[in-house]
């Protein structure tokens, strides 16, 4: 779920800007790592990340 997460380092990100053309230059930037560093500074993010994925593993399972 981490690697989902649409911030430029990460593939999500690339995920996204195919379908949001305009967020293209934002690739080169440098602003994707520091927002991935604030992400790593706030401690509530795992816990979001843990409840999606939580719900999509329950999801999937009871199918």
């Amino acid at each position: 779920m981490f690697n989902l997460v649409p911030v430029p380092p990460l593939d999500g990100f690339y995920v996204f800007s195919e379908i949001f053309p305009a967020l293209k230059p934002l690739e080169k930037s440098q602003y994707g790592l520091f927002a991935l560093m604030m992400l790593f500074l706030i401690p509530q993010f795992g816990d979001a990340l843990a409840a999606i994925a939580d719900f999509f593993m329950g999801f999937l399972l009871s199918k």
